[in-house]
C-alpha cells in the first residue's frame, strides 16, 4: 500500500473534513484550486518547473487530486500516485503534495508529509521521500522518516529510533549506523535529528539524547563508511 493511500486513511479517521474543488487555468503550467466559488485559496497552486539540470516537472490536476510527470527530451513519465492539497476552514492548509528537494544526475528526489501534528493540526512532523529515475526503466521507490538529501546520498530514520539509514541513490548500495546513545524519542523519531553532513566518506550528525537523569544532552559523532 501506498504511503499517500495510508496518509488519506489517517485523514479520515482523525474525520479531517474535505472540500470540493475545481480546477482553474491561471496561466500555462499553472493549475489553482478553488475551495468554492469565491476563494482561491493560492497555496495550493502547483508550479511546474525546470530544474536546473533540464528536467521538466508538470504537475497534472486530475479530478481533485494532483499527479507528478517528469522528462525532458528523451523520456517522459508520470507516477501513478493521486495528492491532495485541501483547504480546511477550521484548521487551516493540508498540503500532501510532494515537492521537489533535490536532484542528482540520474535521479530527483521529492519529499512529503508523512504524518502532521495531529488529526487536527497540519503542521508536518514527518517526512518520506520519493526517488524519481530521470529515465523510463528503473523503479520509483520511497523511504520514510526522511532526514536529508545530500549530493547523491539519502539520508532517513526508522521506527527504531536509533539507526540512521545511507542510501546512495546512483548506486542503490546502502549502509546503516548505530546510535549510541540513542536520540531522544519525542513526537517522532526524526525529530532530535539536528544536523547531518557528509564530507568524503565520513557522515556527522548531531542530535539529541537523554543523560542518565533523563535531561537533553547534545551528542555529536563521526562514523565512516564504504557506499
Amino acid at each position: 500500500m501506498r504511503i499517500s493511500i495510508l496518509l488519506f486513511s489517517i485523514l479520515l479517521l482523525c474525520g479531517c473534513s474535505r472540500q470540493d474543488r475545481k480546477a482553474t487555468s491561471l496561466q500555462t503550467n499553472i493549475n489553482a484550486v478553488k475551495v468554492d466559488t469565491t476563494v482561491l485559496i493560492t497555496e495550493c497552486i502547483q508550479r511546474d518547473t525546470i530544474t536546473g539540470m533540464g528536467t521538466k516537472i508538470h504537475y497534472l490536476y486530475r479530478n481533485g487530486k494532483f499527479q507528478i510527470s517528469w522528462g525532458d527530451n528523451s523520456y517522459q513519465r508520470t507516477y501513478d500516485s493521486l495528492y491532495t492539497c485541501n483547504y480546511n476552514t477550521s484548521t487551516g492548509l493540508w498540503n500532501f503534495v510532494p515537492k521537489l528537494y533535490s536532484e542528482t544526475k540520474n535521479n530527483l528526489i521529492f519529499t512529503n508529509v508523512l504524518w502532521t501534528s495531529s488529526g487536527g493540526n497540519p503542521a508536518p512532523l514527518e517526512y518520506y521521500a520519493i526517488v524519481f529515475p530521470k529515465n523510463v526503466k528503473d523503479s520509483i521507490f520511497e523511504k520514510v522518516f526522511f532526514i536529508n538529501s545530500i549530493e547523491a546520498y539519502l539520508i532517513y530514520g526508522d521506527f527504531e529510533n536509533e539507526n540512521i539509514h545511507l542510501i546512495n541513490i546512483e548506486t542503490k548500495r546502502n549502509q546503516m549506523i548505530l546510535l549510541k546513545p540513542k536520540p531522544d524519542l519525542s513526537r517522532s523519531p526524526t525529530l532530535s535529528i539536528l544536523k547531518t553532513e557528509i564530507k568524503g566518506k565520513t557522515f556527522y550528525i548531531k542530535y539529541e539524547s537523554l543523560d542518565k537523569n533523563d535531561k537533553i544532552e547534545s551528542i555529536e559523532r563521526a562514523f565512516n563508511f564504504e557506499i
